[in-house]
């Protein structure tokens, strides 16, 4: 009886870049830590990154360019840094809120500063100026950036291939003690711990896009338990601590909340939902024959022992609870028309042809209520853009290694 709506993710096949680096900085930690062609290198810094006055992440100039293959050059008169990489160069000030990206005038919302005779700049502006994507985990202050390319998009909501990369080594070596144990082949393993990665990031990235309030804080005694509890290794820790943060918000938590804080729950299902039990017969003129009976004052749930031949009845004794757009348009607008306790004249549909009557709504429960926070989030992300799959899973399990 009910419909299936099928979401269709769009994937546009386009090309995979070489490999390239990812730095993991910890706030007030002078160790930190360099990943490239999946080498990782510990490094250390002369003066750790901090958060300044203005609550903006300062980190060493010199060692994030650096790490991305850029050329750094100090001007001392000027008390100028000058960032090059390719194409692009950028030119800050100490203590000015000015700087030139490719010869163009920006303002910074704080100016770069020296600390124990190291330049520090903003961190979101430099790696951004540098086209590299920025994230921060911020139960364990770790800064993550890399300058891989784009793999999934929604709204200002990405995920990078070093992202993409870490969820899977951390879905893989979750799931592995459970494959081995029942004997799973490791590339039906490998590509299934794929396409979990991809799914979750999609969810992810779609709940975010619809529902931005819900997702505006974090819970870090939440965040720190799972990472205790699941205690998944990964090169970069920082990674893994993005994910975490991440992931605890994958499956529609904080959208849940959200709604359930925001909405009367109980006044939309008593606005939005109806109750119906029906019988449902091949034969129009056994329809008008099951209808006269009904009207007449035969008990109908002993009508709908007779003659229903619908199998979802015996599952919903008690009738179908349902709102706008789960039963199909016809039996849809007729329930909703009828009042209560009445019955409907025979309604014709692509499964036959129903005598429905429309029943008192049951008691709003704690089952009911999930039903209409699930039907609110799913309603929302139907208004919101779909994620993009900017390159295609087959792809992706080439670039990791992972064979057909």
């Amino acid at each position: 009886m009910k419909k299936r709506i099928g979401i269709l993710l769009c994937a546009a096949l386009l090309g995979i870049q070489a490999s390239a680096a990812v730095v993991d900085f910890q706030v007030e930690n002078t160790s930190f830590r360099v990943q490239n062609e999946g080498e990782v290198t510990d490094k250390t810094l002369e003066a750790a990154p901090f958060v300044n006055d203005r609550w903006r992440t300062m980190v060493p100039v010199r060692a994030i360019s650096e790490a991305f293959g850029a050329t750094v050059d100090w001007n001392g008169t000027l008390r100028e840094v000058i960032v090059r990489l390719g194409g692009v160069e950028i030119r800050l000030y100490v203590d000015s809120t000015e700087a030139l990206v490719g010869g163009e005038k920006v303002t910074l919302d704080c100016a770069p500063v020296i600390v124990e005779g190291r330049t520090f700049v903003p961190l979101r502006f430099v790696s951004e100026a540098l086209s590299c994507n920025v994230n921060y985990a911020a139960a364990s202050r770790h800064i993550v950036i890399d300058d891989t390319e784009t793999v999934l998009r929604c709204g200002d909501t990405t995920f990078s291939f070093a992202e993409l990369e870490t969820l899977y080594a951390m879905f893989l070596e979750a799931n592995r003690p459970m494959a081995e144990m029942y004997g799973m082949d490791e590339t039906a393993l490998q590509s299934a711990c794929l396409q979990t990665a991809v799914e979750t990031a999609t969810k992810y990235a779609w709940i975010k896009t619809a529902f931005p309030a819900a997702l505006s804080e974090s819970s870090l005694q939440e965040i720190l338990y799972s990472a205790e509890r699941d205690g998944l290794t990964v090169p970069l820790t920082g990674m893994r601590d993005v994910l975490y943060e991440k992931l605890y918000y994958s499956g529609g938590e904080a959208a849940a909340s959200y709604i359930e804080e925001s909405a009367d729950l109980e006044s939309v299902y008593t606005a939005r939902y109806t109750c119906a039990k029906h019988i449902l017969v091949e034969e129009e003129e056994t329809a008008k024959a099951v209808y006269e009976k009904a009207v007449g004052g035969a008990d109908f749930d002993a009508l709908v022992a007779e003659y229903n031949t619908d199998p979802g009845m015996e599952q919903n004794p008690n009738g179908y609870v349902f709102t706008f757009g789960e039963m199909v348009p016809e039996f849809e607008t007729a329930a909703f028309a009828a009042a209560e306790n009445t019955v409907t004249e025979p309604v014709q549909t692509a499964y036959g042809y129903h005598i429905i009557r429309r029943e008192a709504l049951p008691a709003f429960s704690e089952e009911i209520k999930v039903r209409v926070i699930n039907v609110l989030i799913n309603q929302t992300l139907e208004q919101t853009a779909a994620p993009t799959q900017l390159i295609d899973t087959a792809a992706l399990a080439a670039r990791l290694g992972i064979s057909e």
